[in-house]
C-alpha cells in the first residue's frame, strides 16, 4: 500500500506542474541565469511521487507534461444511460493501436507525460497502451457528472470510503479494472 503522505491531490499536482512550467519560460531569455531555489526543509524531504500506469514517478522527473488529455474516449460507465457508448469489442485493438501511434508521435516531439482525465476508463486497454509507449500516463479518478457515477460507487454513502476507493483506483490497477468497492 502506498503511504498517503507521498501522494498529492490533483489540484496540488496541477498547480505545481503549472508553476514549474512557467519558470523556464520566464527565465529562458539570454543573459538570465537562475539557480533552483533552496526552500527550508527541502534538503531532507522525501520526493513527491505521482502514480502512472507504469508505476510511481518522482514529480521532478515527469518532464514535459500535457495536463488534460483523454487517451480513449467513450460515453461513460452507466449502461442504462442512453448516451453510453462503450468501445465495441471489434474496435478495441484498433483503438489501442491508434492511441499508441499518437502517443508515440507525442513522445517523439518531446512530450514525456500526460494526465488522462477520463475516469472509469477501460483500464485493461490503458495497461496495453502504457506498455507500448515511452510516454507516461497519469490516470485519474472521480466523477465529472453525478449521473455518470457507477452504480456500485453511488451506493457508498460514506465520503471517506469513496475517497479511499478513489485513491486505490489510481494506485492499484486491479481496483481500477474491477470498479468494485470494498464490502
Amino acid at each position: 500500500m502506498v503511504k498517503s503522505s507521498n501522494i498529492m491531490s490533483r489540484r496540488v499536482f496541477s498547480t505545481r506542474c503549472l508553476a514549474g512550467s512557467a519558470i523556464p519560460v520566464l527565465f529562458s531569455r539570454p543573459g538570465i541565469a537562475v539557480l533552483p531555489p533552496v526552500l527550508p526543509g527541502t534538503q531532507t524531504a522525501k520526493p513527491r511521487m505521482v502514480s502512472t500506469m507504469t508505476g510511481f514517478v518522482r514529480c521532478d522527473s515527469l518532464g514535459r507534461t500535457l495536463i488534460h488529455e483523454h487517451v480513449l474516449w467513450f460515453g461513460g460507465p452507466r449502461l442504462e444511460d442512453s448516451g453510453y457508448k462503450s468501445i465495441p469489442d471489434n474496435k478495441r485493438q484498433e483503438s489501442v493501436d491508434f492511441a499508441v501511434s499518437l502517443l508515440n508521435d507525442a513522445a517523439r516531439v518531446g512530450i514525456n507525460t500526460l494526465v488522462d482525465l477520463t475516469p472509469h476508463r477501460p483500464i485493461d486497454l490503458y495497461q496495453q497502451i502504457a506498455k507500448r509507449t515511452p510516454l507516461r500516463i497519469v490516470p485519474s479518478t472521480g466523477f465529472y457528472r453525478r449521473a455518470k457515477i457507477p452504480k456500485q460507487w453511488e451506493e457508498i454513502e460514506d465520503e471517506k470510503k469513496r475517497e479511499e476507493l478513489m485513491l486505490r483506483e489510481v494506485t492499484e490497477a486491479s481496483v481500477a479494472q474491477a470498479f468494485e468497492p470494498e464490502s
